[in-house]
């Protein structure tokens, strides 16, 4: 049984996809993020595998930061000179003026919410729906106010497409209450 063969009935006998198991083996993915196994030395005839818990990846992973950190390499730093868009302050505010407080994705499990900055303001982030570093329009339209975990999930969400388009559509219907229809 050659080594293909023997991840193989492995994912089999863990009913996992081999992709998944071919991911979780890689040495250099063990080093930086939690594993749920752990390959151990095995013989040319059979491959064994410890599973470790959670608990103990994290340690092992908490013990390799503060290695880095005693030798001096936690910190990685690079010199960036590029040329930045400028947010307009004052589409911002309107963006959260219009907001009144509540986040402005239709789908949100909390619209109020119950998390407040250092002044006593509710926690929002005003977004570009359309990337502003790309191009994206800084006007009150083009924006829209959301929680921190509607915001992340617009971001890094799995359906950041299809949210986006719905807060495209959410952002112009209040703009265009506010602003009347047609004006811009």
């Amino acid at each position: 049984m050659n080594g293909q063969q023997r991840l193989s009935s492995l994912a089999q006998w863990l009913e996992v996809p081999p992709t998944q198991l071919r991911r979780a083996a890689s040495a250099s993915e063990l080093e930086d993020r939690r594993a749920w196994l752990e390959l151990v030395p095995y013989a040319p005839q059979r491959m064994r595998v410890r599973f470790t818990s959670d608990a103990v990846a994290y340690n092992a992973a908490c013990d390799k930061l503060l290695e880095r950190e005693a030798a001096g390499r936690h910190e990685v730093r690079s010199e960036a000179t590029a040329e930045r868009r400028h947010r307009d302050g004052a589409a911002t505010r309107e963006v959260l003026s219009r907001s009144k407080g509540r986040c402005e994705n239709p789908e949100c499990l909390l619209p109020d919410l119950p998390y407040r900055t250092a002044a006593g303001k509710p926690l929002l982030e005003v977004d570009h729906i359309d990337d502003h570093a790309a191009g994206g329009r800084d006007y009150p339209s083009a924006m829209i106010a959301l929680c921190p975990n509607c915001h992340r999930n617009k971001t890094h969400g799995a359906d950041q497409r299809e949210l986006k388009e719905r807060l495209r559509a959410e952002a112009l219907k209040r703009h265009q209450a506010l602003r009347g229809p047609g004006r811009d």
